[in-house]
């Protein structure tokens, strides 16, 4: 018995040592030729992979992703959006009807494998819808490296979404998860989800890529170009024996490599001070280049901006290019619709793009799984930074308008969780919700519950962390504990596991022997702190400051108005009766939250006016 006792307690004390995830990240390097039939748009493609499994896992199977295969008639993304209609991406259609629906020979895209290696020999594999399983003829064993050799061909599909040939902008090639791609591996195995139109993860990888394209034609992307005097030159020779020039890239510590080509394409470069050099390239268009003109005064602050609160762009370029759908990130770049917007439209959604490059090009999240990590982040940072560069005099702080966009929907069969695989959200709208609008509430009620300033603090701490790897939601939110000092797991549950909403109310002001008697309420389900804001008949503002008892502390005052800390609210209380050192005829009136940062769902009931 008591050897029984004492081996149970040597156990216990082994579970944590044994049960604790040791971090490491996979490698992966890629040699990629293209010779590219502008003509025909279709290419050829030579590759090369060099893996590094540093995992404790041995590998038997390999898998890489085929994107493109996605944008044929009866692919996987094909009948999602028609099994979901009206409720899909409306960018998947055109007059109502899907764009997949008739998609000919010549419109859509298709990867086709010639063969596949691992150290000179023919492997097996199967392609399963963008998914190619490689079974390996020996496993891939812990700690050691693997060398692949592919060769495909690719036909070029109309532009449906991010990728494609001749879109609504005239862009002839917008070259967007066009090779084969390997699927990330971690602690909980390979990520091998179908691609069905969403969002994406991937290991961080070396790139050496040669594109072979007729010579007529420029390229904008990813990477460092490696041999433009040679561009330049045979360019000027203008000799017609030459059809095609070779353009090579290389780029290190990113996960995505793309290029958009157009005959039309100019470039301006601006070389930032104490900051990268930023390439702008986009059709030859007066409105275009006026637009540019006039932004890139406020690119340059941002970048400066970015550093100073969030932390410093780690690559030495960036370029945004003209790409003719939406806007999407990629590894150093951004892909960009540029015609039709105005400056703040189109600054915007240049500094939306730009700011992924922190939290999706080097903080690699699976926002396969976990959107909100980086169109969350990316939201909230867009927002605050638009804020300091076009400052709006009237907003009470910069994520109003998300936070009235997500309370308008709270609770509806719009909202669905945040914490769900992109892809199986039920319409565009609730992954627009809970991916973009309510992952930039969520940090807005991190602002209110513990400071904004504690806040960012936490953020830069976060990205420079974990720049040039995997963070997970559980990374941030212990960052978000240590800074702050308070325990906040109810909350983070709440919130994006649950479509529970915030719902406070005052509920009735009494005085009582020369005291003001508040009874607030709680009708909703997730309870947070108060800042019930007083202003006194003579125009004189006080706080006074209900903690939310579950986490254990108080954040700092933020204001430099007098502030009163009350006892904690329970959160099994429906009610709480705050007591105010006041007659109730020296107050004019009482507010929940004046700086409008609480998300909660019925604003009517906030405010008391005497």
């Amino acid at each position: 018995m008591k050897i029984g006792l004492i081996y149970q307690f040597f156990l216990l004390l082994s579970l944590p040592l044994f049960s604790q995830i040791n971090y490491y990240q996979q490698e992966v390097t890629y040699t990629i030729a293209v010779d590219v039939d502008i003509n025909n748009f279709s290419y050829k493609g030579h590759q090369q992979i060099n893996y590094k499994n540093n995992s404790t896992d041995t590998l038997k199977k390999f898998y890489l992703h085929l994107y493109w295969n996605a944008f044929q008639p009866s692919s996987a993304m094909a009948n999602r959006i028609a099994a979901l209609g009206e409720k899909a991406d409306k960018r998947m259609f055109s007059n109502g009807i899907s764009k997949f629906k008739d998609l000919t020979e010549t419109q859509i895209g298709k990867h086709e494998i010639e063969f596949i290696k691992k150290e000179n020999k023919q492997l097996n594999y199967k392609i399963i819808g963008t998914i190619i399983e490689v079974i390996l003829d020996e496993p891939i064993l812990p700690n050691t490296n693997a060398s692949f050799e592919l060769k495909w061909n690719t036909k070029i599909p109309d532009m449906i979404r991010r990728g494609g040939k001749n879109n609504k902008e005239n862009i002839a090639l917008t070259m967007t998860q066009w090779y084969p791609k390997v699927c990330a591996y971690d602690y909980d195995g390979w990520h091998t989800n179908e691609y069905i139109g969403r969002e994406f993860y991937a290991p961080f990888a070396k790139f050496n890529v040669k594109i072979t394209l007729d010579k007529a034609y420029k390229i904008g992307g990813s990477g460092f170009l490696k041999n433009s005097e040679e561009i330049e030159k045979i360019t000027r020779l203008n000799d017609s024996s030459i059809k095609k020039i070779n353009w090579n890239f290389e780029a290190e510590n990113i996960h995505d490599f793309a290029w958009a080509a157009d005959k039309e394409f100019i470039t301006e470069k601006e070389q930032l001070i104490n900051g990268p050099l930023i390439y702008y390239v986009f059709k030859n268009n007066s409105s275009i280049k006026k637009n540019i003109e006039l932004i890139k005064p406020y690119i340059s602050k941002y970048f400066n901006l970015m550093e100073k609160y969030f932390g410093k762009y780690p690559y030495k370029q960036y370029s945004f290019v003209q790409g003719g759908d939406g806007g999407m990130e990629y590894g150093m770049c951004s892909i960009l619709l540029m015609e039709s917007k105005n400056i703040k439209g189109l600054l915007g959604l240049m500094v939306h793009e730009a700011t992924h490059s922190w939290f999706q090009q080097v903080l690699g999240t699976n926002e396969s799984e976990r959107a909100w990590l980086d169109e969350g982040f990316t939201s909230f940072v867009e927002s605050y930074m638009m804020q300091l560069l076009i400052p709006e005099s009237n907003l009470p702080n910069p994520n109003f308008y998300a936070i009235q966009n997500y309370t308008s929907i709270a609770g509806t069969e719009n909202e669905e969780i945040m914490n769900l695989i992109a892809d199986y959200y039920s319409s565009g709208l609730s992954y627009g919700v809970a991916s973009y609008t309510k992952g930039e509430v969520y940090l807005a009620q991190l602002s209110y519950i513990i400071g904004e300033k504690t806040l960012i603090d936490s953020i830069k701490e976060y990205y420079t962390n974990w720049k040039f790897k995997h963070p997970t939601q559980r990374d941030f939110e212990h960052i978000i504990q240590k800074k702050s000092g308070l325990n906040l797991r109810a909350f983070f549950n709440y919130f994006t596991n649950t479509t529970y909403f915030i719902d406070y109310g005052i509920k009735s002001v009494q005085e009582f022997n020369g005291k003001t008697i508040v009874i607030l309420k709680n009708n909703g389900r997730i309870s947070m702190p108060i800042e019930l804001f007083l202003i006194d008949i003579h125009n004189k503002k006080e706080i006074h400051y209900i903690p939310q008892q579950t986490m254990l502390g108080v954040k700092p005052n933020e204001t430099n108005l007098e502030r009163t800390i009350h006892a904690s609210w329970d959160w099994t209380s429906k009610e709480y009766k705050l007591i105010i050192n006041k007659p109730l005829k020296e107050i004019n009136s009482l507010t929940i939250d004046e700086t409008k940062r609480l998300a909660d769902i019925n604003l009517i009931d906030n405010i008391y006016n005497n």
